[in-house]
């Protein structure tokens, strides 16, 4: 019970990664594989999944988000500028220091959420990280519910 005391304090984020363990991601949960196994011998149960999308920057953006930003880049209440790396925060200057890194990972998103997770592969993006947010009822007699997921019309 320690062990599983000392992974529970030390978690930050919500969600524990269960596969696609390629590289750590800056500020992303990453945890060793057996956490998992850990956590369910424990009586930690799914209350829902996540996948985190990757998108390679060294492709270009489907020809429909293309046109979409063409659009929109003449309309003169949007202003656009370019990306100064001077001007970003912390996190940014430690990114651009790593010029190894080729892709971005855009968020987890929510077994909940199919729309959300359609947008996501529309622009190119492949879902390479898998999580699990668990719950744990502490009255084992109380019936568990899983996050509801809706059916996508």
């Amino acid at each position: 019970m320690k062990r599983l005391r000392s992974a529970i304090i030390g978690m930050v984020f919500t969600a524990m990664l269960v596969g696609g363990f390629p590289h750590p991601s800056y500020e992303i949960a990453y945890n060793p594989p057996y956490y998992r196994e850990l956590f369910e011998s424990y009586g930690f149960r799914t209350y829902y999944k996540q996948e985190g999308f990757h998108l390679d920057v060294k492709k270009s953006l489907p020809a429909r988000f293309q046109k979409i930003a063409g659009w929109i880049a003449i309309k003169p209440e949007y202003e656009f500028r370019y990306f100064e790396w001077k001007k970003t925060l912390k996190k940014a200057r430690v990114m651009a220091s790593k010029p190894h890194y080729t892709e971005i990972e855009f968020s987890w998103v929510g077994d909940f959420n199919p729309r959300m997770r359609k947008i996501f592969i529309s622009v190119g993006s492949i879902p390479v990280k898998h999580y699990i947010t668990y719950r744990y009822l502490f009255d084992r007699n109380a019936a568990f519910k899983r996050y509801p997921i809706p059916v996508d019309n």
